[in-house]
């Protein structure tokens, strides 16, 4: 291997021209040192230090209609709770209505926090949003004096097909839109009898709901009917329907005696007070500028079934009289994170009834204490990308996958893509490893000689890239011998498994990532490996890396982390590096210091820059 000399560094930097360069190409790299990429897979596969914000499968995530789902049984499409990442300079956050864009599954070190009586496994580069500058923070940098912004989680939640549930959602309902008529009571003495909700048919969740109620507790099926009785929304004042109405009805007598006798009457237990209120709320409660409340004309004892069930469960409501609109109401009382825990707990059926916080300021005065963090190993993790790259985890404000920007790349590429199954896909990966063998051919199709960095937005070593298709690729290497090609991966124990059984061309340098100490045993793997070029990216370097055992290895490059969330690069973690490379006469590149941008802190390390490269040996 030949290397060319330096009497200051002992290695000379490989000098730019416009050549090497690649301006004016469209195929060009970011990457300092190449002057194009070339994707034969993409897929977010962590070649990106991006993909971290994972959390165990079971971790209760808010969704969009207040219920709590764990974020291993997340998909694309489903609505979430998120908030405004990263406000501008003088605004506030804000809640926003979030969509899953993405999730998969992965294993990687893992951090255990107890917070607030809760505990809450995370990759350890999860990041929670904290009440004082930074305000992003990753889970293994938490300390005891971290406050992570809480919005609490319920302590307790229904079983909404309980029987308990169910029986208190009728009886809620019935209190807040119903009929109930008993024979022979009634202003006219009424000869018959009969159960009745009736509701706007924008509201048909509600029938749906109590309909599965019947079910449940084995009464006579009902089913939601339209409903010609009344004049709907215009009750008062005789003004046209805006909406047609639908109901549910019976008129059996079993079912009415059940009803009256075991259904409607107060149970003295959580479930049934949750239903209630779900109920109730669904069939004549609000949520609206910023209150919530039980309305009520008639003085029938609801309000204080109400303010009961509501004590209860924990929270306080405060009675309203209304006399100038015949009517009373019983309002909860508490912040806006009160009011996302009420409906958490209680889940009425109607979503449009539980919106009123988005676009209202995102709370950053309640916050929790953390009050341990341990480290447990590797455990299997789920990540998920939302639209507004946060959400709400176990009551957590919490920040999600940042990979959108790869998508975003993707797109820009302009390429057919395939998946494995041969589908075309033109919107970006997916976020599923995807094979593109049209781009095979493109290496071909360059004359100049180019520096060629393989897989920017993905893994060549990805456990989903079949072994045929890898040696495809270096077959096409092999066939280039002009270009020079430089591949890197996480994957290292698959490079190790497949690269034994690889005939290396020499125009291949290949390469392994190495964050931080913890892999270091990527080295090892990256050895076994018969490549012209062996070589570590220390990028984004995210702790030191003391004794490193640099034997069989030919140029180490080291830079800190980029983008918005960077996290900072101590200098004395760059100098080691320098000084190990020094010693074992290993090249040195220092790319950059990071920020919020590349370019934010510049290059330069002790006053100069350091661009030592190994020679190119190719044809």
């Amino acid at each position: 291997m030949r290397f060319q000399q330096s009497p200051a560094a002992g290695l000379t930097p490989i000098q730019d021209n416009d050549e090497r360069s690649g301006r004016a190409m469209g195929d060009h790299s970011a990457i300092e040192w190449t002057e194009a990429t070339w994707n034969p897979t993409t897929g977010c596969d962590r070649t990106s230090p991006g993909c971290d914000n994972c959390l165990v499968p079971d971790t209760p995530v808010l969704m969009a209609d207040m219920s709590w789902r764990p974020i291993g049984k997340l998909v694309p499409g489903d609505q979430v709770v998120g908030f405004t990442e990263q406000p501008q300079l003088g605004q506030n956050r804000i809640f926003e209505r979030a969509t899953v864009v993405h999730a998969w599954s992965t294993r990687a070190e893992a951090v255990e926090l107890a917070i607030g009586g809760r505990t809450v496994i995370a990759s350890d580069n999860h990041r929670f949003l904290c009440d004082v500058r930074p305000y992003w923070r990753e889970a293994a940098r938490l300390t005891l004096r971290s406050r992570i912004v809480d919005l609490g989680a319920p302590g307790w939640q229904p079983n909404l097909e309980s029987p308990d549930y169910l029986a208190g959602y009728v009886a809620g309902a019935t209190a807040g839109d119903g009929t109930m008529r008993v024979a022979g009571s009634g202003r006219n003495g009424t000869q018959q009898s009969w159960w009745r909700v009736a509701v706007d048919a924008n509201d048909e969740p509600v029938l749906t709901r109590l309909s599965r109620a019947f079910a449940v507790l084995g009464l006579s099926e009902i089913s939601v009917r339209t409903f010609d009785g009344g004049v709907g929304g215009g009750l008062a004042t005789g003004t046209p329907l805006r909406a047609p109405m639908l109901k549910v009805e019976t008129r059996r007598m079993n079912n009415l005696v059940i009803l009256v006798e075991e259904i409607l009457p107060e149970r003295d237990n959580a479930e049934w007070r949750a239903g209630f209120l779900a109920g109730f709320l669904d069939t004549d409660g609000c949520y609206s500028g910023g209150n919530l409340r039980f309305n009520q004309t008639k003085d029938h004892g609801f309000l204080d079934l109400t303010r009961r069930c509501m004590d209860r469960l924990g929270f306080t409501s405060a009675r309203e009289d209304f006399r100038s609109a015949a009517g009373r109401s019983e309002r909860l009382v508490g912040d806006l994170e009160e009011k996302i825990r009420f409906l958490s707990t209680v889940q009425p059926g109607l979503t449009r009834k539980a919106v009123d916080f988005y676009g209202r300021q995102f709370p950053a005065k309640r916050a929790v204490s953390v009050d341990g963090v341990r480290r447990v190993g590797q455990r299997e993790l789920v990540d998920i990308q939302t639209t507004t790259g946060t959400f709400i985890a176990a009551g957590l404000a919490t920040h999600n996958c940042y990979a959108l920007t790869l998508s975003k790349r993707l797109k820009a590429m302009g390429q057919p893509k395939y998946q494995n199954d041969g589908d075309p896909r033109t919107s970006g990966p997916g976020f599923g490893l995807t094979l593109h063998p049209d781009t095979l051919h493109l290496p071909r199709s360059w004359a100049s000689r180019r520096t060629i960095f393989v897989n920017s937005m993905s893994d060549l070593f990805h456990p989903d890239v079949p072994e045929w298709y890898i040696r495809q690729v270096v077959d096409v290497i092999r066939s280039t011998p002009q270009h020079q090609y430089q591949v890197l991966t996480k994957r290292s124990k698959r490079l190790a498994e497949v690269g034994r059984r690889l005939d290396w061309p020499p125009n291949l340098w290949m390469g392994v990532s190495l964050e931080s100490s913890k892999y270091r045993f990527r080295i090892d793997h990256l050895r076994v490996v018969d490549a012209a070029i062996r070589f570590v990216s220390a990028e984004p370097l995210l702790g030191p890396l003391p004794d490193l055992d640099l034997a069989g290895i030919h140029w180490l490059i080291a830079g800190g982390e980029s983008g918005p969330r960077a996290r900072p690069m101590e200098e004395s973690w760059v100098a080691g590096l320098r000084a190990q490379c020094g010693d074992a006469g290993v090249p040195f590149f220092f790319k950059q210091w990071g920020g919020r941008t590349p370019k934010a802190g510049g290059r330069e390390l002790d006053g100069r820059t350091y661009d030592e490269m190994p020679e190119f040996v190719g044809a």
